[in-house]
């Protein structure tokens, strides 16, 4: 409705404007005038949304607009401004009367409502005197006056009654809505009492689960990329070798088979651990030979070491079986593999790596593992064990990462009843020390 009035007024405007500036009496001064098809159209278009009425207004508009051409067409032809202008005139005011009293059946009887129609009809009537009027200059200001307070009018008038009809519908549906939400209300009022008890005691479960979940899916993803990429590294060297391809698959083909197995290890333990985790199942941590196992971790990933061209210093103690209480694939999978990984993809080509193996303390076994390459700044030091902070960084060769390695290290070393931290050092790159507690 404001859209409306908006355009009632632009149109008066223009139909005031178009007159000033064509004020004779010819076809053109006709026409200027006929701008006030316009004026009617959104006026009665205006009341019809005023008074609820869903009722078009095309007949009426085609009378308007059809009397303006014959009016015109008159007045080119005869070169008789009075009649042409008469033709129109009548034309306009039988639409508008038309429109008018067609809303009587559907207009509530409101001394308001009443009033608006008339004054509608008045602006209607008002047509007629302009063929009289306007062939006299001194009358014709009468007409532009008599014009211009009935727009005035009307734009005041059709607030009010577009503020009475929401004022009304508003009331009613307010009333209803209450006594809906009243009804609601005493029904949930029940309801939510149970729900309230029942909610806090599941909450803490179900955020515990909703974080486990997230954590599961995003380790899952991560733990996935370092046997894929063992396979991705392998085809890539027998993709440039067709030549020789059986005897390079005969000799890559145990790795392969082993990155194979290690993804099927990763999804099944992916559904143990969540059973483990939420204790639907026992956790089940036992003695791992550490040294075999890293030196089984560097197997898979000797192709990559072999591409930047990085060595691998390995220290154990003398005569010292080293054994951590831990689970296999967890400590394998997701805490070895991923600071391996990240020592390699951090360091540069024709670099070193250094892994030491050493006892803590009497009831811990620690791991160290070094790289040389670009190190961590202070800045992203602070935040590496984060899931929530943005860690990911490019390898020195471009290797692209997710940020979710060391949170994934962290967690599950927790899991364990291990830790995780990153070692201060004066020499460039960068150390983690793992902490285990020691297999009797």
């Amino acid at each position: 409705m404001i859209r409306l009035l908006l355009l009632f007024w632009l149109s008066g405007i223009l139909a005031f404007f178009s007159q000033g500036l064509f004020n004779q009496t010819d076809e053109l001064g006709l026409l200027a005038f006929g701008t006030n098809v316009f004026s009617i159209y959104f006026g009665l278009n205006l009341y019809s949304e005023a008074i609820g009425s869903k009722k078009k207004l095309k007949f009426e508009t085609g009378i308007a607009f059809f009397s303006l051409v014959a009016g015109f067409l008159i007045t080119h032809f005869t070169e008789n401004f009075f009649l042409g202008s008469l033709v129109f005139c009548v034309g306009c005011t039988s639409a508008a009367l038309m429109a008018i009293f067609s809303y009587e059946k559907q207009l509530v009887d409101t001394p308001l409502n009443k009033g608006f129609r008339w004054f509608l009809v008045i602006a209607a009537l008002h047509f007629l005197d302009y063929p009289f009027l306007r062939t006299h200059e001194s009358l014709a200001i009468a007409g532009f006056s008599i014009s211009l307070v009935l727009h005035f009018c009307f734009a005041v008038y059709v607030p009010i009654l577009i503020m009475q009809r929401m004022s009304s519908e508003y009331v009613s549906r307010l009333e209803f809505e209450v006594e809906q939400r009243t009804h609601q209300l005493s029904e949930s009022n029940s309801q939510l009492q149970q729900t309230f008890s029942q909610l806090k005691e599941n909450k803490e479960k179900m955020d515990f689960l909703l974080q486990d979940t997230q954590m599961r899916m995003s380790t899952l993803v991560h733990d996935i990329a370092n046997p894929l990429q063992v396979i991705s590294t392998n085809v890539e060297v027998m993709s440039i070798n067709k030549e020789n391809l059986q005897q390079i698959f005969e000799n890559k083909s145990a790795r392969l088979i082993r990155a194979v197995d290690t993804i099927m290890n990763i999804l099944s333990d992916a559904r143990k651990t969540h059973s483990e985790i939420i204790g639907k199942t026992e956790l089940s941590l036992k003695s791992v030979d550490l040294k075999e196992m890293i030196q089984d971790c560097l197997k898979d990933v000797e192709d990559r070491l072999r591409k930047k061209n990085i060595s691998v210093n390995l220290q154990f103690p003398n005569h010292t079986e080293c054994r951590a209480l831990a689970h296999e694939s967890w400590l394998r999978n997701q805490v070895l593999m991923n600071l391996i990984s990240n020592a390699i993809k951090f360091s540069y080509s024709g670099g070193l790596i250094r892994l030491s193996v050493d006892f803590a303390a009497a009831d811990k076994v620690s791991i160290l593992i070094e790289d040389f390459g670009v190190g961590i700044s202070k800045e992203k030091a602070e935040t590496l064990f984060s899931l929530d902070q943005k860690t990911s960084t490019r390898g020195t060769s471009g290797e692209k990462g997710t940020g979710l390695g060391l949170p994934i290290v962290k967690q599950y070393l927790e899991l364990m009843g291990g830790t995780v931290k990153l070692v201060p050092r004066q020499q460039p790159g960068a150390a983690f020390l793992i902490e285990l507690n020691k297999a009797n």
